[in-house]
């Protein structure tokens, strides 16, 4: 599957998720498309806004790259969630998802350890090797996520697999 063909299979899996698309996303991020969903879950105690910032990657990833954006998709999702504070009501979830053709080793490796930490909000990069049709993300649980980290691995395979519907 190349890179366009997996965009195009997102749209039309993420409506279908409860996700919508944002028709104008942000130019400093330089995403290729971002979808949001707002929704109510007690096991997170309230309101979360979820954004799932999806760039198809023009240059050859590195780790450096990977982070960044993961980083910065982040902020942008803390800046756009609901007015409720953190903790108290509100909370975001940031998926920040690059596309590649092929993956080198080092970001593959990068990309299975890297598991930002945040109060009271998620960060959960995800890298789509479309050559090998793989998802590349952390898939330990650390300690201090327990309680969310095996919901997030399985929605990151709902949402970002690479298979088509069948």
């Amino acid at each position: 599957m190349t890179p366009e063909q997996y965009l195009a299979l997102l749209d039309q899996r993420m409506g279908s998720r409860g996700f919508s698309l944002m028709p104008q996303p942000p130019t400093d991020l330089r995403v290729d498309r971002m979808f949001q969903r707002r929704e109510f879950s007690l096991t997170k105690f309230g309101i979360v806004d979820t954004f799932c910032l999806i760039r198809r990657a023009s240059e050859p990833l590195t780790p450096v790259s990977v982070e960044a954006f993961s980083r910065a998709s982040f902020a942008f999702a803390l800046k756009h969630k609901i007015w409720i504070p953190r903790g108290f009501g509100g909370t975001a979830v940031a998926y920040p998802v690059l596309v590649a053709d092929a993956v080198p080793d080092t970001v593959r490796q990068f990309a299975e350890r890297y598991c930002p930490r945040h109060w009271a909000s998620i960060e959960f990069p995800v890298v789509v090797d479309c050559s090998s049709g793989s998802l590349l993300f952390y898939k330990s649980t650390p300690l201090w996520g327990a309680a969310y980290y095996r919901g997030l691995r399985r929605q990151s395979e709902e949402l970002f697999h690479c298979a088509a519907p069948g």
